[in-house]
This record gives C-alpha cells, structure tokens and sequence, in this order.
C-alpha cells in the first residue's frame, strides 16, 4: 500500500505531488527540510496503484512540471491541483482496471484443448484494439493542431509587429547557396541551397533546424520570392534534420518563399514524419511533443559557396550580379543593403 501525495509550497501556484509508502504526513516531515515554503496536504489517494498512478501524473501533467526545486514540483493553481486529483480518482477506479484486463488477457493464451476460450474477452479485444489504434491517431493529431496553432501565432506576430515590407531574420538564422557536384540532385553540378535556423522558429528554443540540398529553381538569388519545392522522402533530395542534442531526420519537406526585400526572405516551412517524436519548448515556456515542425521564418541570404572539381564559373549556374567574393568566408557575399533598413 502506498500514496499519491500532494503538498501546497505556502501561498504558492507550486504543489510537490509525488508516491510514497509512508503516511504522507510522515513523507512531509522529510520533504520540508529542503523547502523554503511552509507545506500543507493539499490532497492523498492511498492505493495499491500508487506506482502506476504517480507515473500517469508524471505522463499527463508533464507540461506543467517546474524546471526547479525537483521533479516532483508542479506549477499549478488551487483548481488545476484539484483537477488533477479528480482525474487521478476517475483514472484509477474507471481505466487503471480495463488496462490490467487487458494486460492479463494478453498474457494469457488460452489452450482449447485445456482452457475454454473467454467469448466475452475475445469479443472486447477487437474493440479495445480500435479504440488503441483511434487514441493514438487523436494524440498525433493534438500534436497537429499544437503545430499548426505556433505557425498561425507566429504569422499574426509577424502581421502585427512589421510593416508590409520589414522583415526581421531569426537571430543566427542563414540561407546559403551550395554549388557543388551532387549526385542526390543529378550528374551534372548544381546549384542548390541550405537553410540553417537555430533555436526554432524564432531564435528561443533548444532546437535547431538544418534543411540541406534544397533545389530552388530560380535564375538569380535575388528572385527567391515565389519559389517552392517539395519533398516527400527523407534525402530524395532534400535533407532536414531537427537537432536538440540527438539528430531527427524528417521525410516529408514543403518549402515556400513568400516575400524578399533585400538579403532577406520569409520562408514557409513544414516538415514532416520525423523518424521519432522529440520535445520542443518554447520562450513562453509552453512545451509539446511532436514529429512535426511548421512556421513562418525570415532568413539572411549570407552567400554563395563554389565547390567544384572542374574550373568552372559560378556564372554557368546564376546570375552572379551584385555577388562578390569574400576570401575569409570562401562565400560569395551580396552587396546590396540589409532588408531591415529602409528602401529608397
């Protein structure tokens, strides 16, 4: 027998909730040593459960874990706290018990020629595997939505915030232009483009997004507006990546320009079916889980690479107008002013 407790830090929107075995009275003689705030019992379910109901706090309530004093700290106010007690009271007595009937029927295989078959059990099993199947598609789809909510957030920012022809780049962010002999493109050399984004999507988070090998088919780098390509293999020829410390390839790529002024252009990303979920949080704190990324960025146009075997001229593959050669870069840099500032 054991608990789940919860513990009030003072006055505080913050509330300890963790498992014990003992009374949680006793656990919060403990527990107060390392706390600057008085600790009240907010509430306690005592369970057998009580392993299996501290982890689906731990899983359903992830979102609104502090980043300090513990893993066990929660931000949360008077009537979420009480939210959160009443699910666990509704997830132990109504759907902890499915979940142990169905661990116990798939653990059993009956003989017919020992153990008759359970009728009521084999005609519950394909229900419950629809229902599996139906709550995993509803989670990547909140997902979804969770995604697509940040893209409509970050353009209405961006509508609000600049004026028609501003456009302010992701700090860091850069568009390159690779020349170079690619077999993923063709035989014959080609120009093709890599945009590097850190801090997704607006310089703030821990994740950086590469997307490497993209072919925009446009005459001058000037002309970037309106362009767009898609992708729908991971390498096939577009290669993007997400990284937070591990890399997450993604298959599906859609990339759109939708305005240039200057050295900067505002780009429209999706990408898509990311070989494993991964974490994002962001400068608000909201974090979400996803393999799915989308958003409005605006990126600085740094140059022009040239990495060919063959003395060959960047001229051969775009118009080089306004590009000079910088030695210390081994770029091509424009020379034209920064979009930010004003146009004549």
């Amino acid at each position: 027998m054991g608990y789940v407790y919860g513990f009030r830090h003072g006055t505080e929107n913050l509330f300890e909730i963790g498992q014990t075995t003992a009374t949680p009275e006793r656990h919060k003689a403990t527990l107060q040593t390392n706390c600057i705030h008085p600790l009240s019992l907010f509430d306690a379910i005592e369970t057998d459960e009580y392993e299996a109901l501290g982890k689906y706090v731990e899983d359903t309530w992830a979102d609104r874990r502090g980043e300090e004093g513990g893993s066990e700290i929660y931000r949360l106010t008077e009537d979420e706290a009480a939210q959160l007690f009443a699910q666990c009271w509704a997830w132990l007595t109504e759907e902890l018990p499915k979940l142990r009937q169905v661990e116990q029927l798939e653990d059993v295989e009956p003989e017919t020629t020992v153990l008759p078959r359970e009728q009521t059990a084999e005609r519950l099993r394909q229900p419950w595997i629809e229902l599996r199947d139906q709550e995993r598609d509803l989670r990547a789809a909140c997902d979804c939505v969770t995604t697509e909510k940040l893209l409509v957030e970050t353009e209405l920012e961006l509508s609000a915030d600049l004026l028609l022809d501003e456009l302010h780049p992701v700090p860091g962010a850069s568009l390159r232009g690779q020349l170079r002999d690619n077999p993923s493109i063709g035989p014959a050399p080609a120009l093709t483009w890599l945009l590097e984004i850190p801090g997704w999507p607006d310089g703030n988070s821990a994740v950086n997004v590469m997307i490497d090998r993209i072919p925009l088919n446009v005459p001058s780098w000037r002309e970037l507006e309106g362009a767009q390509v898609e992708c729908t293999e991971a390498d096939e020829p577009i290669a993007a990546y997400a990284y937070d410390g591990c890399w997450f390839q993604f298959e599906y790529v859609r990339i759109q320009v939708l305005r240039q002024v200057g050295t900067v252009a505002r780009f429209a990303i999706e990408l898509d079916y990311s070989d494993e979920m991964f974490w994002i949080e962001l400068a608000d704190g909201e974090k979400f889980e996803t393999d799915r990324l989308c958003a409005i960025v605006d990126v600085e146009f740094e140059g022009i690479r040239v990495e060919l075997d063959a003395d060959r001229q960047l001229a051969e593959f775009t118009d080089p107008a306004d590009l000079v050669f910088d030695a210390a870069s081994d770029l091509y840099r424009p020379v034209v002013e920064p979009a930010q500032r004003e146009r004549p």
